[in-house]
């Protein structure tokens, strides 16, 4: 009698395991289903805000680009006009920055890398950026890189608008190159560095955070994203991006591989 009351209480046993154990699964395929569920409503989500961005960008370019053409041909060069040509410039530079940080963070930045002369570059650059007499580019040899041009490009820009944008009218903003290699990786690093009148509570910790906007910026247009797009860039490069202040001047330190590959 003992040994059928044992055999009879092992079974319940047996079967009381089996069933935890189906409950068990249960539970995880459903949170497994919650998660995929989860995850499908993200990514729909993510594809409606780069729908709704990439229309923006393009509603509003539009517009913008026909305004800037109608002060073009205004004969006047007044101080108006060129205020209003400014205040253009500045609205395309936020939609550019929006958009590029959603990409950011949707991962649609891939490198391409190819191999070009970083001098040419930054020179391309300089021709293009509106003040860039103020820049000083201090270049003592050619350096060729394998990156991506246009990643790269995107991120010197924003660094030296950024420093033109907040320094003093007519003070100048310094932009080097020399080759770097830190734990024997061939590099260069590429130094831009301006002097600023309100740098008190300017944290370099922060100041490539997203939206972070300085002391500086204040009563300026801006989109807080300048500095951040500069770092996810160099991330993506396999670089990386410092900020060092000293009383009145603050200088950024932009390092990237001399392959990408490496």
């Amino acid at each position: 009698l003992q040994q059928v009351w044992g055999t009879v209480l092992i079974g319940i046993l047996l079967i009381r395991r089996a069933q935890y154990r189906m409950e068990e699964a249960r539970s995880s395929q459903t949170a497994i289903q919650v998660m995929e569920a989860e995850l499908l409503l993200e990514q729909a989500k993510r594809a409606d805000q780069s729908r709704f961005m990439d229309m923006l960008v393009h509603e509003l370019k539009t517009p913008i680009a026909v305004v800037r053409m109608s002060l073009d041909t205004l004969a006047e060069n007044t101080r108006p006009i060129q205020r209003s040509l400014r205040a253009l410039e500045n609205m395309t530079q936020i939609l550019d920055r929006s958009a590029s940080s959603l990409w950011i963070e949707h991962g649609a930045f891939q490198p391409m890398p190819e191999t070009f002369t970083l001098n040419t570059l930054i020179r391309e650059l300089l021709a293009s950026t509106p003040d860039a007499e103020r820049v000083d580019y201090q270049v003592s040899q050619s350096d060729r890189v394998m990156t991506d041009r246009m990643l790269l490009r995107t991120a010197l820009s924003n660094l030296v608008e950024n420093a033109l944008k907040y320094s003093p009218p007519q003070s100048p903003v310094t932009l080097s190159q020399r080759q770097h290699t830190p734990q024997r990786q061939s590099g260069v690093l590429i130094t831009v560095c301006n002097q600023s009148k309100d740098l008190g509570g300017l944290d370099p910790q922060t100041v490539f955070e997203k939206f972070y906007r300085g002391p500086a910026a204040r009563g300026r247009s801006g989109s807080g994203l300048g500095l951040y797009i500069c770092q996810e860039i160099v991330r993506i490069l396999g670089g990386t991006i410092q900020c060092h202040i000293e009383q009145d001047t603050i200088r950024v330190d932009l390092w990237i591989p001399r392959s990408i590959s490496s």
